[in-house]
């Protein structure tokens, strides 16, 4: 007896998180106060009411996942809209000053979402003013186009890092306004120069407050430079031949706006003095865990 209502009440406790179709079964519990009459012993009824309780709670918590989720998208999205607006607005404000350095921007290389592994962060775009495409004004691009383009810096990686890596990666740049080498961004008066670099690296700074990546990926030393952080040291480096006692760097960890980021040379720039080879790069790859 002390065991069936020990069970009874188990059942009561357990029904009463389970909505009205299991609450009408606890009534009849309440009612027939007799356990034989359901052919159920005590044991059975209570893993049963546990294993629909398990069931509920995992709906719940899915479905205020699946809320958060939505709630988080809608939050990136204002963010990333609102940086496409006032960096347009920048631009159209200041293209005649520019004048001939005048090329347009990018900011994104593809859709930004929640928690990427990687946000992959170049110097500035390159190129010039026929490479912008005009909806890339006012939106990211509409695929990875570090999977799908054919340009160098796309194909280099994909060679490097492999697919696999950057699978799960949104691409952006510290400066988002085009130039085709950065002799030519020197070029440009140092006050609206700098205006522009400060307003890139801030907006940056909103990005990855928006995204939370797992970490960062700093294409070149420059960009390091430029994008600060702290706490950089030596991961990977590689120490120069013919008798030359300096090493050259090849991969670096540290944290930018309290996010785990990693620089490595830029691989565009990396046939340059002292030169990266195919030996370097799987050094590098090995060091953040890529592979081809």
């Amino acid at each position: 007896m002390f065991r069936a209502t020990a069970a009874i009440h188990r059942a009561d406790h357990v029904y009463a998180f389970m909505g009205p179709s299991p609450g009408c079964l606890t009534q009849e519990f309440r009612d027939s106060r007799d356990f034989n009459e359901w052919g159920l012993c005590d044991l059975r009824c209570a893993r049963l009411m546990s294993c629909w309780l398990v069931r509920e709670r995992h709906i719940l918590a899915t479905s205020k996942k699946r809320r958060q989720d939505i709630v988080e998208k809608r939050e990136l999205d204002a963010v990333v809209q609102d940086i496409y607006r006032k960096t347009y607005d920048l631009w159209e404000a200041n293209r005649r000053q520019l004048a001939k350095h005048d090329h347009g921007f990018k900011i994104l290389y593809g859709p930004p979402f929640f928690e990427p592994h990687v946000l992959v962060l170049a110097l500035q775009p390159g190129g010039n003013a026929s490479h912008v495409k005009a909806a890339e004004l006012r939106q990211p691009a509409s695929s990875n186009e570090y999977l799908s383009e054919a340009w160098p810096l796309a194909a280099e990686l994909r060679k490097r890092l492999g697919r696999g890596y950057l699978q799960n990666a949104v691409g952006t740049n510290a400066i988002f306004f085009r130039a085709p080498n950065w002799g030519e961004w020197q070029e440009i008066e140092r006050g609206l120069r700098t205006r522009l670099e400060e307003f890139s690296l801030n907006q940056n700074k909103r990005l990855i407050e928006a995204m939370r990546p797992k970490h960062l990926l700093l294409l070149g030393w420059d960009t390091l430079d430029l994008m600060g952080g702290s706490g950089f040291r030596e991961l990977v480096a590689n120490r120069l031949g013919n008798g030359r006692p300096h090493r050259k760097r090849l991969l670096q960890s540290g944290r930018i706006e309290g996010v785990p980021a990693y620089a490595i040379p830029h691989p565009s720039a990396a046939w340059k003095n002292p030169p990266v080879t195919d030996d370097d790069w799987q050094l590098i790859a090995a060091g953040l865990g890529a592979t081809n």
